[in-house]
């Protein structure tokens, strides 16, 4: 009885433990989501990914060059993603070499293929990416 008792207790305490977390997450991927879509309605479209690309390119372009240095992207692509995203080689992103990267990460993070972004697939490892590139 005391066993069944305490099995019941710790599966009140682990559903009210798990749906928390889950209310928590949906008001912090709405928050994420739109701190990247150019227009703030929970979805993001592949017009509104390159618009938010080329804002962050043009915002964290210190130097005001016309490419980006792996320093200026630190903390929003890993140093093998900018190695990858350099398509000529030459230790810089050009714009489009940047905007090409958002584009990539917004297809694979589009597991649902219906051309939009949304809290779910932005909480995905590719959407992640996406999140980190644009915010």
């Amino acid at each position: 009885m005391k066993n069944a008792l305490l099995a019941l207790a710790l599966g009140v305490i682990a559903a009210i433990g798990l749906a928390a977390p889950s209310a928590e997450a949906g008001h912090s991927c709405s928050h994420r989501i739109n701190a990247i879509d150019p227009d703030g309605d929970n979805s993001m479209t592949m017009r509104e990914n390159i618009k938010r690309a080329l804002a962050v390119f043009k915002a964290i372009n210190d130097d005001g060059d016309r490419t980006l240095e792996m320093d200026e992207t630190a903390g929003r692509i890993s140093t093998a993603a900018f190695i990858a995203a350099d398509r000529n080689k030459d230790g810089k992103l050009r714009r489009g070499e940047w905007v090409r990267r958002a584009i990539i990460l917004f297809r694979k993070a589009n597991n649902d293929g219906d051309r939009t972004i949304e809290c779910d697939e932005l909480a995905s490892g590719y959407g992640y990416g996406l999140y980190r590139m644009l915010r």
